[in-house]
């Protein structure tokens, strides 16, 4: 277990880690701004600014978005801020075998997997020689697809949560664990001039000249979700009908509630004017929207997932 440490410590071991940033060379930058997609890392610059700013005074964080919200992308623009400002940060690897994944924690803390008869180290081995890495040389982690991790990748980051900050990105998740201790953040859907400022960068790299119309109707299909605006620009450059992939739901309950008071009421007239006829239709409506009111009630309920 890790021992316990006051955010005082951090604070303090953070400004001896901290380098400055060393300069890139020219070519270098040229080709990686090629390779980004700046119109996406335009967006939730306060987000980034309050995220990066937790982390550095030694406070950990989860950040809960749906899938498309822009994680991936949120993730890369934290690391690059923290980065860029000399704080030596520490990228989980993609879910998988906790081996692999501590392994790829190893090079980038620069410790062997090795003991010195060349045998690889086993999995408490490399935990070990990792929490004893940062206790001496404290960084920042940041792990993507949290949720997707196996129950011991996140026993070990909890443990690891009173020794250094820790950023987990994830889809929604039921809160429990290391999900419900950490303080939270959701990303929310973008507004409408950022997915069509989105939609006009993405239009602009694959040389698409979107209409008024065309971009109108790319904003209310992509619902404030950027990967799904990235994927009807595509739609449109190749000329494939266009595909919703979220539906507003509507709850129905007050309308049932509704109909079932007027049958009722039909009933009741009925019964009052010694009509039967009417009576039996408004009784027979009346147990048939009870029955749609029941089928509806079994239906799964509102996920219990935080981040939703």
């Amino acid at each position: 277990m890790v021992s316990s440490k006051t955010k005082l410590e951090i604070n303090s071991k953070f400004r001896f880690l901290r380098r400055e940033p060393q300069p890139k060379p020219e070519e270098e930058e040229e080709e990686d701004a090629a390779e980004q997609f700046l119109y996406l890392e335009d967006s939730r610059i306060e987000e980034v600014e309050r995220v990066a700013a937790s982390l550095k005074a030694g406070s950990s964080l989860l950040v809960l978005g749906k899938p498309g919200i822009g994680k991936t992308t949120f993730k890369t623009q934290v690391f690059v801020k923290l980065a860029t400002e000399g704080y030596r940060v520490i990228v989980v690897p993609p879910p998988g075998p906790i081996k692999s994944m501590l392994k790829v924690i190893c090079l980038q803390l620069q410790l062997e997997a090795q003991d010195f008869e060349g045998k690889e180290l086993k999995i408490p081995e490399l935990k070990k020689a990792i929490i004893d890495s940062l206790e001496e040389n404290p960084a920042i982690v940041i792990c993507d697809d949290t949720e997707q991790m196996t129950k011991s990748m996140l026993q070990f980051l909890e443990n690891l949560l009173d020794e250094i900050p820790i950023l987990l990105i994830s889809n929604p998740v039921i809160p429990k664990g290391i999900f419900l201790k950490l303080p939270r953040l959701d990303l929310k859907r973008l507004e409408d001039k950022e997915i069509r400022r989105i939609a006009r960068g993405y239009a602009k790299e694959l040389e698409l000249e979107l209409s008024p119309a065309q971009l109108s109707q790319i904003v209310s299909r992509a619902n404030g979700i950027p990967m799904l605006t990235i994927r009807a620009v595509e739609e449109e450059h190749l000329g494939l009908d266009p595909s919703y992939d979220e539906t507003m739901w509507v709850d129905g309950t007050p309308y049932l509630i509704v109909i079932l008071l007027l049958f009722t009421l039909v009933r009741v007239v009925g019964k009052g004017t010694n009509n039967v006829t009417l009576a039996m239709i408004g009784m027979g409506l009346t147990i048939a929207v009870r029955i749609i009111q029941t089928l509806l009630y079994s239906l799964p309920r509102q996920s219990r997932k935080i981040g939703g």
